[in-house]
């Protein structure tokens, strides 16, 4: 005769994880919280913080955005005639620069726009960025009018 014995005995200790991977989980899971809640705050709460000297468009004056303050502020003219005023010397390849903007090449023909900081673009393509209420240089960031 065999006897079965109904009753089933359970271990609750062995029902749960050891407490050696319980801690180094949580101390993962803090973590991952803690970079989750620096990115949030750093690139979508505050993203105009990481570029301190650009104004809010709605905070810049619209009589700023005209033809005649750009053309004092940028003349245009020719892209070989500025390269002979200034004895451009081009920085990756003898005699060919490019626009920041279309990234065309800058030909002797084509009418550039020289900003205040250095930066160069073909007079349609920075026509259209500062038409769209931006003040700045589109490749650093700086100023493009001065602050009244």
């Amino acid at each position: 005769m065999i006897v079965v014995n109904p009753t089933v005995t359970s271990d609750p200790a062995s029902d749960h994880l050891p407490l050696d991977t319980d801690l180094p989980f949580a101390v993962i899971m803090v973590a991952i919280f803690i970079l989750a809640v620096a990115f949030y705050s750093l690139f979508v709460l505050r993203p105009q913080s990481l570029y301190g000297n650009v104004l809010k468009p709605e905070l810049i004056s619209d009589d700023i955005f005209n033809p005649v303050t750009l053309d004092e502020t940028a003349p245009a003219r020719a892209y070989g005639q500025w390269k002979a005023e200034t004895n451009y010397v081009a920085d990756i390849e003898p005699g060919f620069n490019a626009c920041a903007i279309c990234l065309g090449p800058m030909l002797d023909e084509d009418i550039i726009r020289h900003l205040q900081c250095g930066h160069v673009f073909h007079s349609r393509c920075f026509g259209e960025w500062f038409f769209r209420r931006h003040d700045t240089c589109p490749t650093c960031i700086s100023r493009i009018m001065p602050t009244t």
